[in-house]
């Protein structure tokens, strides 16, 4: 295991880190990992990997058996493999306008990595921070893997731990599919962005090959419930038919279209609602809207009955009918998913 992060870690680095230099301000090694105006945290954090990057590269060029994954696994501090052990390499990718870089800039904003969400098209000057191509925000279109970081805290046997994730954001338009066949071979993990409205479509079809081919876990996100004519469940079923992947919904929407206003979360069985002028404040709640009570109850028991599908444990707490811990569920989730 160790070795593979290692791999992986020296992949970033040499694939996603030696992009363009006209690119250089999204590269996992620049300064910079988002824009040249970062704060100083943000600087003295990629030194950091800079450094051991241009180490390891230096190194391989004297010895090339340096640069593989057994002998950075064997060399490597037990301080640096506790810090590779929080680090996650995670992918966003889908069919072109499914709103992968709108969903990154979402990521980087609720984990304090940037201050304020801009437009993808850039119609408020600004533009999205993962576009730093001018042609990427004239036509709001992503034509470059951008690559950045952010801290994500949790709490693990009422301890705070911080996990270091590395985020890419890959192209949709089919024209640039070699990118996003770049970008997986050092992914940890991907995050597969549906439209609600369009469900499956022909470039998310690809994009789960090539993620197939690379062993790639994903779980998938339904994006846009806000557009008319938006179904989750559509694009839930469509995974389980076009995509042959075994798919339930761990969330149900409160709402839908104009009248969209959050989330029911069926493992721990809360509402979050999201808030102010543009959705940026987050208000969970234990109280689920009256109307979506039996609906929760369903998609959460359909939720369990496929997990006891693929999951052994979960399949024998399905036959003794006994209902899982939300810890079970989770678990049983991350297995499922890592196995795939």
């Amino acid at each position: 295991m160790r070795a593979t992060r290692a791999a992986r870690w020296l992949n970033c680095r040499l694939l996603l880190g030696t992009q363009h230099p006209s690119r250089g301000s999204h590269a996992f090694a620049a300064s910079g990992a988002v824009t040249a105006c970062e704060s100083r945290r943000a600087f003295s954090q990629t030194r950091t990997t800079y450094s051991a990057a241009q180490e390891a590269l230096k190194k391989a060029q004297e010895d090339a058996a340096s640069l593989t994954p057994e002998y950075v696994a064997a060399n490597m501090s037990s301080e640096e493999a506790k810090r590779l052990s929080r680090v996650r390499n995670i992918g966003i990718a889908a069919h072109i306008d499914s709103g992968k870089t709108t969903v990154s800039e979402r990521v980087l904003f609720y984990t304090g990595r940037i201050n304020s969400i801009h437009e993808v098209r850039g119609k408020d000057s600004v533009g999205a921070k993962m576009d730093s191509m001018e042609l990427e925000r004239e036509k709001g279109i992503t034509i470059q893997s951008a690559a950045t970081f952010a801290d994500w805290k949790k709490t693990e046997n009422g301890k705070e731990e911080t996990y270091h994730f590395n985020l890419i954001d890959t192209p949709g338009h089919i024209d640039f599919t070699i990118e996003v066949e770049r970008a997986l071979r050092v992914l940890d993990g991907a995050v597969m962005i549906l439209c609600a409205v369009s469900g499956v479509q022909s470039q998310t079809i690809t994009v789960d090959r090539q993620m197939k081919r690379y062993n790639v876990p994903r779980i998938s996100f339904v994006n846009k419930m806000d557009r008319m004519g938006a179904n989750p469940w559509k694009a839930v079923e469509q995974i389980n038919t076009k995509l042959k992947i075994p798919a339930a919904a761990i969330q149900i929407p409160i709402g839908a279209e104009d009248e969209f206003l959050g989330v029911v979360d069926l493992i721990n069985m809360q509402s979050m609602y999201f808030e102010g002028p543009r959705g940026t404040k987050v208000r969970v709640s234990d109280q689920i809207p009256g109307p979506l009570q039996e609906l929760a109850k369903e998609k959460r028991q359909a939720l369990v009955e496929k997990l006891a599908d693929v999951d052994d444990e979960i399949a024998e707490l399905y036959l003794e009918e006994q209902e899982p811990s939300n810890a079970q569920i989770k678990a049983a989730i991350r297995r499922a998913t890592t196995a795939r």
